[in-house]
């Protein structure tokens, strides 16, 4: 009998592993939308004669594609709001903070904004797996966190994949 459970059990595991490869495809379909999407802006804001300033000015909503002091407005929130909160905030919570503060993220996926900027801002911020976004250089004995633990891994698409599983699971 314990066969046949055991073999059920590895069908299963093998059904979903299909369904994760099928949604990482789908995943990495709409990144790369999104990113075709992101350069006809930037080619319409060229044509139209906008310039980056012009794009900065338009605080406090922006898009995650945006540089600059949009980096610094969201890089000083977010200092302050995780100090406030004196721990570390996940995602959610970070972006929760920053509506409440009339700070929008445009796009159709804000969070995932939220997500592309703070990878970004890696030589001030981690993403502590679990946790969310605190200090780099700040030991976090909750998490079992020392500086240095997590490198700067300017690899967004594994730390975006990583953030979107840790929202579906929870």
């Amino acid at each position: 009998m314990t066969d046949k459970a055991l073999q059920n059990a590895l069908a299963r595991k093998d059904e979903i592993a299909k369904e994760i490869n099928g949604l990482n495809d789908k995943l990495a379909d709409l990144k790369r939308e999104a990113e075709r999407v992101d350069r006809f802006i930037a080619e319409w804001k060229s044509f139209a004669g906008e310039t980056e300033e012009d794009s900065q000015d338009d605080l406090p909503g922006f898009a995650p594609h945006e540089r600059g002091a949009v980096g610094n407005v969201i890089r000083q929130f977010a200092r302050a709001a995780i100090a406030a909160a004196n721990r570390p905030l996940p995602r959610k919570d970070l972006y929760a903070a920053l509506e409440q503060h009339k700070i929008k993220i445009n796009g159709k996926n804000p969070l995932m904004g939220l997500s592309t900027i703070m990878w970004r801002l890696q030589d001030e911020f981690v993403r502590i797996p679990g946790f969310g976004y605190w200090f780099r250089d700040r030991p976090f004995p909750g998490a079992k966190y020392k500086p240095g633990d997590i490198p700067d891994s300017r690899t967004k698409k594994e730390d975006q994949e990583n953030e979107e599983l840790e929202d579906l699971l929870g």
